[in-house]
């Protein structure tokens, strides 16, 4: 089940999403156990998430620049009391997609900020992002 709309003040506390935010912080910090992870700071209008990235921290980082917009899936969990998302997927969101949005809907906030949170455990043979093939 897919529940789409939430920002990032409302996310759920556990459970796999999808959304779009602006990647304020970018660094690329070791580990304790050697190698590299990628520290995020990902935000929208309504507040910030930690973010990690556990895998190929180095060509993520590539990716994207600070303060571009990125579709991200991940699932969020808690640490130490606090919320922070672990990265599975994510990507550049290009400009003139959020101008076609931009143009077609009377604010930014309506579609392309929105949150979408993915049924853990969809139907056997089904997509949890509701078919297709997109990458996020």
């Amino acid at each position: 089940m897919e529940q789409k709309g939430h920002f990032i003040n409302v996310l759920p506390d556990g459970g796999l999403v999808i959304f779009l935010a602006v990647a304020k912080e970018r660094d690329v910090r070791p580990k304790r156990s050697g190698g590299f992870y990628l520290h995020l700071l990902l935000a929208d209008r309504t507040g910030d998430v930690p973010a990690r990235v556990w895998d190929s921290a180095e060509e993520t980082a590539k990716l994207f620049g600070p303060d571009d917009v990125v579709k991200v899936r991940g699932r969020i969990e808690r640490y130490n009391r606090k919320t922070q998302l672990i990265v599975q997927r994510i990507r550049h969101y290009d400009a003139f997609i959020l101008d076609a949005r931009k143009e077609s809907h009377d604010s930014l906030g309506t579609e392309a900020r929105t949150t979408e949170v993915v049924d853990p455990e969809p139907a056997s043979g089904s997509d949890p992002e509701g078919g297709g093939n997109e990458e996020p």
